[in-house]
């Protein structure tokens, strides 16, 4: 018998912290990013004296996400059954308590004017289901959603928000980021290890601690917190 095993290749280099994008190649939210790191930079460039670098994270996820941010509002919505399939998209997925402690590193080790990476480890939507499928003991949906009633869903979803002020899963925004951004989310941390001394905690752990967290604080039951 012959066994066969599928693997995905990505064509695309990872991203380090050199790889720069153009601001007008970027939707408003990179664009914001892109811009603040000039000021950042012009400002050092002016005042020799003062001293800042840069972190630039990946999706955070963790508990204490009283908000919900768009990670806490995913978890809530697959573990409420809300969400219907598969949406596509790759993700760079990162621990906030490691983001913060990357910040900490850097201001005690970074180097003037230097950008460091904490963007955690790479995941489609199809691997990081089924891990939060065995971290929250429920079922999360497996089949891929058209395109089409994404983008219809989407539009339905802002209208929604609009109307209740609520917080919704997906937004035309994040829909068109998800499609173009799909499989860039590659990054390379060797910097930041070597240079800070950074490493990242298991997903499995930071999913395992934002569930906890929600059912601790009346996420699920209430679709509110305490």
């Amino acid at each position: 018998m012959t066994l066969t095993t599928a693997v995905s290749v990505s064509l695309l280099p990872p991203i380090e912290e050199n790889c720069l994008r153009a601001d007008a190649d970027a939707d408003d939210y990179y664009r914001s990013k892109i811009l603040a790191d000039r000021v950042v930079l012009s400002f050092l460039e002016s005042h020799p004296q003062m001293h800042a670098c840069m972190v630039l994270p990946g999706w955070m996820w963790g508990p204490g996400d009283i908000g919900p941010t768009s990670s806490g509002q995913l978890v809530n919505d697959v573990v409420q059954g809300k969400l219907p399939g598969l949406i596509p998209g790759s993700f760079s997925i990162v621990d906030a308590r490691d983001v913060a402690l990357a910040h900490i590193a850097a201001a005690r080790h970074g180097r003037r004017g230097e950008r460091y990476l904490a963007a955690g480890r790479h995941m489609t939507m199809r691997e990081l289901m089924p891990v939060l499928e065995r971290m929250a003991g429920v079922k999360t949906p497996a089949r891929q959603i058209p395109l089409p009633f994404l983008y219809t869903l989407a539009a339905v979803q802002e209208i929604y928000a609009r109307l209740t002020g609520r917080p919704i899963l997906l937004s035309m925004a994040t829909l068109r980021l998800l499609v173009r951004e799909q499989d860039r989310t590659r990054f390379d941390h060797r910097k930041s290890e070597q240079e800070l001394g950074l490493s990242f905690r298991a997903l499995e752990l930071t999913i395992a601690d934002t569930v906890a967290w929600y059912r601790d604080h009346g996420g699920f039951e209430k679709g509110s917190l305490l």
